[in-house]
């Protein structure tokens, strides 16, 4: 016989009273199906239509409840059970059964496939061995690296400390995230207006995220306003992907005045930054309501 081009699934939904659900594609075992109610496979059921290539019905013993999603899939043994021996006529019937069986198992691995996220045709020949990071603690999301050119892992979440505000005072945060291979060579790297004019700088909280990298990361850092050039210091003690400062003042220096909306500065110790890795950072600042100075 000859087999159209099908998907061998089918969904359906009960509604309480219907015993009987038709599947339309060629099934030559019972053993070579199965069927899910909700997401629970279950055997409680007869087939009718083996051996017939537009399908049969599925008659459950049971009407399935109001609402409850069907789904019936072939699932074809990887197996070739025929054997042709030496000599003699080959059998046509015996043939085109382990033709069907061949084409069967490939639209069943077909059907597999409609499942499976795939790269654009069109994806560059470095993506075509894609490979997914292996899992490790702390770093539970999956994304694309800063080069976009392989997968790597990531933080769930990133803390940032609250800094409460002062009497007569207004009180906020300004999020930013830099990467480094940006700024590789350049000694310092600049978070556009992240902090407000006439205001306070009160913290910044920085993240060092180098899971897609072999570097150290940052070994040392200048936060402030880039025109005054009144900065704090600190040497960033975490290295490690996952880490971060702590928030506050940076030990040795005073707040910040910033005396407009300009870039916030993080420099690098020796004046270099590593070509890999993510710095996430978030500004503290306070602004003063009724002495703006």
């Amino acid at each position: 016989m000859t087999l159209p081009a099908t998907i061998p699934f089918i969904l359906h939904t009960g509604d309480g009273s219907t015993v009987s659900f038709p599947y339309p594609w060629l099934l030559l075992d019972t053993q070579d199906l199965q069927v899910y109610l909700g997401e629970v496979v279950t055997t409680a059921y007869n087939v009718t239509g083996l051996g017939v290539v537009t399908g049969g019905t599925i008659i459950f013993y049971v009407p399935p409840a109001l609402g409850t999603r069907l789904l019936f899939v072939r699932v074809m043994p990887t197996t070739q059970p025929v054997d042709l021996p030496l000599g003699t006529v080959l059998p046509s019937a015996t043939l085109e059964n382990a033709y069907d069986r061949v084409t069967m198992l490939v639209q069943d691995i077909h059907e597999i496939l409609t499942r499976i996220p795939q790269l654009k045709k069109t994806t560059a020949s470095l993506l075509r061995n894609l490979v997914f990071p292996a899992p490790a603690a702390g770093s539970p999301l999956i994304g694309w690296n800063a080069t976009l050119d392989a997968l790597t892992l990531y933080a769930l979440s990133f803390t940032v400390p609250t800094i409460l505000p002062g009497p007569g005072e207004v009180h906020g945060g300004t999020a930013f995230t830099l990467a480094a291979s940006t700024f590789a060579g350049t000694g310092e790297m600049r978070a556009a207006a992240a902090g407000p004019a006439n205001s306070k700088i009160k913290g910044v909280t920085i993240k060092v995220d180098t899971t897609f990298g072999t570097s150290n990361g940052l070994t040392g850092l200048w936060v402030g306003d880039d025109v005054l050039i009144d900065r704090w210091s600190r040497v960033v003690v975490a290295r490690t992907a996952g880490t971060e400062t702590g928030e506050g003042n940076f030990s040795g220096a005073p707040e910040v005045q910033c005396s407009s909306a300009l870039d916030i500065v993080v420099r690098s110790d020796g004046g270099l930054f590593d070509a890999v890795g993510l710095l996430h950072g978030r500004v503290h600042w306070r602004m003063l309501q009724t002495d703006n100075s």
